[in-house]
């Protein structure tokens, strides 16, 4: 009963110290959420004429970017569930290729292309040279520090 009593209690203080933790809030990511709103607003004829499903799509985009608006005073939150509906976008983006000319599409492919190649470098790197470095900041996957402790 002594060894269950004492590993019950290593997990609890290291439970403890993982709530206590602090953590780091997404600060510029909403610059990416309001640029895609702002692009499906701009060509939001164009996509529909390319494909009328695309105006579902851009509903479900719009109902995300409103619910992020509600849960903006925690902003963790609102990052990961209006996530479940903006990652809608992947569909939308071929349809991007078609709202510009003829003569311009395939320069908008391969640069579509470009800015997802250039994004997951950039999300690679950021993760190796955190690990690389010792980072110890949690990176929280549950937004506990609102949801639990403020029922």
């Amino acid at each position: 009963y002594i060894v269950e009593y004492i590993s019950m209690y290593e997990f609890f203080s290291g439970f403890l110290v993982y709530i206590n933790f602090e953590y780091s809030k997404p600060n510029s990511l909403w610059v990416l959420y309001y640029g895609l709103t702002l692009l499906n607003l701009l060509f939001y004829k164009r996509l529909v004429s390319i494909n009328p499903e695309n105006s579902r799509l851009i509903s479900v985009i719009n109902f995300g970017i409103v619910i992020y608006n509600i849960l903006i005073f925690e902003p963790v939150s609102a990052m990961r569930i209006s996530a479940f509906y903006i990652i809608y976008f992947i569909f939308i983006i071929p349809s991007y290729v078609g709202v510009f000319g003829v003569k311009y599409r395939r320069a908008v492919g391969n640069y579509i292309v470009a800015v997802f190649g250039i994004l997951m470098g950039v999300y690679l790197y950021i993760i190796i040279a955190g690990y690389q470095s010792g980072l110890v900041d949690k990176i929280s996957f549950i937004p506990y520090k609102f949801w639990f402790n403020h029922i």
